[in-house]
């Protein structure tokens, strides 16, 4: 197992924890901003690349190391700027665009249309694992 393996099987691990809920917490906005941050991951990743062409100059291990501090920059990143924007806006711009294309309406004309549609989402427990 190499050093992103263990990381992902360390937060597996953790979800089986009282550390579960402030990890949620923290990976949720991530979750509800998915496509937005693909694609701003994405932007970002070839505007380094474009920008420092050879990040193997940066460390002894070809690069490995840069492109994982970059990686975990952008996670932290997306992290805040998605918490704060779904404070804001309740949706990601993509999400929101591909919600217009999809179903040709907003969240909010949603809402105003159907009130009572989305009530069994929204009661407590709707969405909990079967473990609780």
């Amino acid at each position: 197992m190499h050093g992103p393996d263990l990381c992902i099987v360390a937060i597996l691990l953790l979800l089986r924890t009282p550390a579960e809920a402030v990890l949620k917490s923290v990976f949720a906005p991530l979750g509800r901003m998915a496509l937005s941050n693909y694609v701003g991951a994405t932007v970002i990743f070839v505007a380094v690349r474009l920008a420092v062409p050879d990040l193997a100059r940066f460390d002894d291990h070809g690069g490995y190391v840069a492109g994982l501090v970059l990686c975990a920059a952008i996670i932290i990143v997306q992290v805040v700027v998605s918490t704060l924007w779904l404070r804001r806006f309740g949706q990601g711009p993509l999400e929101k665009l591909w919600r217009l294309v999809t179903w040709g309406r907003s969240a909010q004309q949603d809402q105003r249309l159907n009130p009572g549609r989305h009530q069994l989402c929204n009661r407590p427990g709707a969405f909990t694992s079967s473990r609780e």
